[in-house]
């Protein structure tokens, strides 16, 4: 499941493009929206016929198959200049953990991002939430890995992340908490 929201405190928010792709497969139909309370943040929810997904888009693959695919986000003003990232994307699932979140926040005045993926973690019998960060700047944040530098110019107004993002399998139990 993609949770992706961006940044964009302007009154017009008609002039933002901000999509995504899997590898060459375009993902639609989806919906820009407001699912936070902030509404500055833009997000990309899946489009299934007349409704609209209330927690981002899902992508369904098979069970105890590893998926290496390339995400593509664009983001930008429209008729204006926008930037194409391309990340290197894992997905692992089994019958045990058959789900996972990436989250992805992009800062629009400050060109930051921010990708997020949530695991199990118990401690003492108690089982709770830990995370993994993503980013391209250094919050001194636990568990975050810094994307620097981004290395390779591609050719399409783009960049190409080596680090390779690995969302954390869940339980449905846990994945909705």
């Amino acid at each position: 499941m993609f949770d992706f929201a961006c940044y964009f405190p302007y009154a017009d928010q008609d002039f933002l493009i901000f999509k995504f792709k899997l590898g060459e497969e375009e993902l639609e139909p989806y919906k820009y929206n407001h699912r936070y309370p902030n509404k500055d943040y833009v997000t990309i929810s899946k489009k299934m016929g007349r409704r609209v997904s209330r927690i981002g888009y899902p992508v369904f693959v098979d069970l105890n198959e590893e998926y290496f695919f390339i995400l593509e986000i664009e983001v930008g003003i429209k008729d204006y200049k926008t930037v194409k990232l391309d990340f290197p994307v894992i997905v692992k699932l089994t019958e045990e953990k058959p789900v996972c979140n990436l989250g992805f926040r992009f800062n629009f005045d400050a060109a930051t991002f921010q990708f997020e993926s949530y695991y199990e973690h118990e401690n003492d019998g108690i089982i709770g939430h830990r995370h993994t960060i993503w980013t391209n700047k250094d919050h001194n944040i636990e568990n975050a890995i810094v994307i620097t530098p981004l290395i390779q110019v591609n050719p399409k107004n783009g960049v190409y992340v080596a680090e390779v993002l690995t969302p954390h399998p869940q339980t449905f139990e846990h994945f909705m908490c």
